[in-house]
Order: C-alpha cells, then sequence, then structure tokens
C-alpha cells in the first residue's frame, strides 16, 4: 500500500499545479490574453500575486481567500480546480499503478479532458448564452499527444482509428445540423475535443463516451429547464464538459 500512496501523493502534487495553469487558462484565454504575460497578478488591483500566494491550495488557504494588496476577494474556483485535477491525478496513479504507461497514458488523457471540460465550462457561464470555447491548445494538442503517445507504446493504428471515429461522428452531426437543420447544435470545438479523447481511448471508448456524454448532458438540460421553469428547446448548454465526464467514466469503469 505504502508504494502506492507516495506516488499518489506526488501525482496529487502535480496535479495540483497543472490545475492551478488550467484555472490561469480558463480565465485569460477566452479574453484572449496571453497565458505567459503578464505574470499572475490580482484582476482588481493589477498587483503582482507573491510565489507563495501561487502554491496551489494552499495559497489560497494561507491569503484567507484574498489578494495581500487591495483585500479583494479570489474566486474559490482556483483552488478547486487545483484540488480537482489533483485528487483525480491521484486516482489515476493509485488506480493503474504498478502499470507506469498506463499510467502515464491516462494522466495525460485526464489532464486534457480537465482542461477542455473547465474551460468550456467557465467561459460559457461568465460570456453567457451556454455557449463556451475549447481551445484549440488543449483539444488539437491533446490529440497531437494521444498520437505520439500512441506511437510510443506501440498502439498507433488503434489510437488514429479512435481518433477519426471520434472526429468523424461528431464531424457529422455538425455538418447536418449547421447545413440541413440550419441551426448551430453543436460547435467545432466539441468535434476535436472526441476526436482528441478517441486517440486514447480508442472506438469502443468514443461509443461509450459519447453515450454517456449525451446521457448526463440531457439530464443536465433537463435540471436547468426545471431549475430556470424555462422550457424551451433552444436552450444552450456546452457540452465538452460532459464529453469529458463520459471519458472519464470510461477511464475508471473501462481502463
Amino acid at each position: 500500500m505504502m508504494s502506492v500512496l507516495l506516488p499518489a501523493a506526488l501525482a496529487f502534487v502535480l496535479g495540483a499545479c497543472l490545475g492551478s495553469f488550467v484555472a490561469a487558462c480558463s480565465y485569460r484565454m477566452p479574453r484572449d490574453i496571453s497565458i505567459v504575460f503578464p505574470a499572475s497578478h490580482c484582476p482588481r488591483c493589477q498587483e503582482h500575486i507573491a510565489w507563495f500566494a501561487n502554491v496551489p491550495v494552499l495559497g489560497y488557504v494561507f491569503c484567507r481567500g484574498r489578494c495581500l494588496h487591495c483585500h479583494g476577494s479570489i474566486s474559490p474556483l482556483y483552488p478547486l480546480l487545483e484540488a480537482s485535477l489533483g485528487l483525480l491525478f491521484a486516482a489515476v496513479t493509485f488506480h493503474f499503478l504498478p502499470d507506469i504507461p498506463q499510467v502515464i497514458w491516462y494522466l495525460s488523457l485526464v489532464f486534457f479532458l480537465f482542461a477542455c471540460g473547465v474551460i468550456d465550462a467557465v467561459s460559457a457561464s461568465q460570456f453567457g448564452g451556454g455557449e463556451g470555447i475549447i481551445p484549440d491548445f488543449f483539444s488539437v494538442g491533446g490529440l497531437v499527444a494521444g498520437l505520439a503517445l500512441a506511437i510510443w507504446f506501440g498502439h498507433f493504428a488503434a489510437s488514429l482509428a479512435g481518433a477519426l471515429a471520434g472526429g468523424g461522428i461528431l464531424l457529422a452531426v455538425y455538418l447536418y445540423y449547421r447545413y440541413v437543420r440550419q441551426i448551430e447544435a453543436l460547435g467545432l470545438g466539441d468535434v476535436k475535443m472526441l476526436a482528441m479523447i478517441g486517440a486514447f481511448v480508442g472506438v469502443t471508448g468514443v461509443l461509450y463516451t459519447l453515450f454517456l456524454a449525451s446521457l448526463t448532458g440531457l439530464a443536465a438540460a433537463v435540471f436547468f429547464m426545471i431549475y430556470h421553469r424555462s422550457f424551451s428547446l433552444q436552450m444552450k448548454i456546452p457540452f465538452g464538459p460532459f464529453l469529458a465526464l463520459g471519458a472519464l467514466l470510461v477511464v475508471f469503469v473501462r481502463g
């Protein structure tokens, strides 16, 4: 047990650090702000954030959720995302050890899933309309990473087939609704994201992911319609978070 707990703890730290990066991207990318410059700063007073305040999770606790300069509140979304990805990384490591290639494979997938799902959800909630964005940096970047890892691990054909299946299925749906029904049912970001997922989980995994994403997305849509008392078939919700959730279920149940 101890031989698994230490790697899982290290994976938590790595995940929390990457979660901090995703949290920053979720704020910057929808606003077309560089993810490199300027350095981390308070959005209210624009003062740079001290290094110790940037430590994932602990920095938020140390600062009591406030900027050390203007004392304005800092969104709890940041430590929540950091802790969430940290826990996911720890769970993947605990679940798949001692198979190191499996750990590397699924940690990579979980990172890209988390980034795509979070940024899609956050951008949709911040800018309204139910339409978020899924940056190519993570969707296409994840696709390239998946195919590259597949070459390294020796199952490129299965990975390529999964990517083509994932992208092809949603591309067909996108084209049908866009040009036949003439409505925007989903975006190309969703197409690229499912192609990325397919590169990691293969053709069968893509089908399971799409089924679970559709099921959970439909349940969420019904919940929101009841909650807001607005029964409109034109209601829009981002699909990326549900693709991420579906793929995560595939990883932990089938993986």
